[in-house]
């Protein structure tokens, strides 16, 4: 396997694959009586929510991968979550701002009358990912998934020397993960999608060769048990999904990059521009068609905007992140 820090498009095109998914089940699954659940679009992103598990599993790939090439020692950790702050907060930031605009100023000339506006604490709590933790509303329902990241970077930065070291380090990590995922509940604590995360690095340790390839398939099989057992057949479907696109099929296509570029922005914006079109016209529309053609519509606004956000916003502060290096060869 390469051991080289070269680009993987296999995550740009999972990456950019599930912010779409995720996108269209919001579109047609969460508005109530928008599709009828046999239309086409319905069928096909019902279980649309598993795209969040695909990008847990991209982080717990992506984030040792990069460090494991970039030198990083944990003498460094408090750079990493700098790094971490600089790539991801102003996107996150910006959405945060566009939703306040939206809703104080924009909504109501529209017509739109459900517009959600928050109290300042409410607003506050979001700087720190902090929202669930005192029982305040997210200005954005996918905001959750960035609070579970989030607490994934300060817990992944402190035990990385294992999640690299050793197989039975590794291993040690990997089962804790597990056994914390089954006994975890609450929907925003790491722990209760540790076992996609554990997943991530586990092909993170493939994709790498760094250990043998049977023990390796050994713990892959465990987890896909551990999955079918807390989880569903679903969950199970998704993990040997993202398994398939990474390590047997080929997609070593450049023009992924595209998808995986805009797929942060897709994902943060798709329910306060896209959603909102979406909603506004249900009493413009009707049939299957219409309606179709209309999320359609909205998923491509929300691309569109997604782009231009990434162009202007995000890749501006990607490459400021880099910038910020890790020391190399330290002991």
């Amino acid at each position: 396997m390469p051991k080289s820090n070269k680009h993987i498009y296999a995550l740009d095109f999972l990456r950019g694959f599930s912010s779409i998914w995720i996108t269209v089940a919001h579109f047609s699954c969460k508005n109530e009586g928008y599709l009828h659940n046999d239309d086409i679009l319905y069928v096909i992103s019902i279980h649309g929510g598993m795209g969040v598990y695909i990008f847990f599993m991209i982080s717990g790939f992506i984030i040792p991968y990069t460090l494991h090439h970039s030198g990083y020692h944990i003498s460094e950790y408090p750079k990493f979550i700098i790094k971490r702050i600089i790539r991801l907060d102003p996107p996150y930031l910006f959405n945060i701002a566009l939703i306040l605009f939206l809703n104080y100023f924009i909504y109501d000339m529209v017509g739109y009358s459900n517009a959600f506006k928050p109290d300042i604490l409410t607003v506050a709590y979001h700087i720190g990912y902090l929202n669930a933790f005192f029982d305040k509303p997210w200005l954005n329902p996918v905001f959750w998934t960035l609070a579970v990241e989030f607490q994934y970077y300060l817990i992944l930065g402190a035990i990385f020397p294992l999640t690299a070291g050793r197989f039975w380090q590794f291993s040690a990590v990997f089962f804790a993960l597990i056994f914390i995922n089954f006994i975890s509940d609450y929907r925003v604590l790491f722990f209760s999608y540790s076992i996609f995360f554990a997943i991530g690095m586990l092909f993170f340790r493939l994709y790498n060769g760094m250990d043998n390839k049977y023990l390796t398939y050994i713990l892959f099989f465990a987890s896909l048990c551990a999955v079918y057992i807390k989880y569903s057949h679903v969950e199970l479907i998704t993990v040997a999904f993202t398994y398939a696109l990474i390590f047997i099929i080929n997609l070593n296509y450049s023009y992924f990059k595209f998808w995986g570029d805009i797929s942060y922005g897709v994902y943060l914006l798709h329910v306060p521009i896209g959603n909102k079109i979406v909603r506004f016209s249900q009493n413009y529309t009707s049939g299957v068609w219409q309606r179709s053609g209309m999320i359609l519509l909205s998923l491509a606004v929300t691309i569109g905007v997604a782009y231009i956000t990434y162009l202007y916003i995000e890749k501006p502060f990607i490459n400021y992140s880099k910038k910020i290096k890790y020391k190399k060869n330290i002991a």
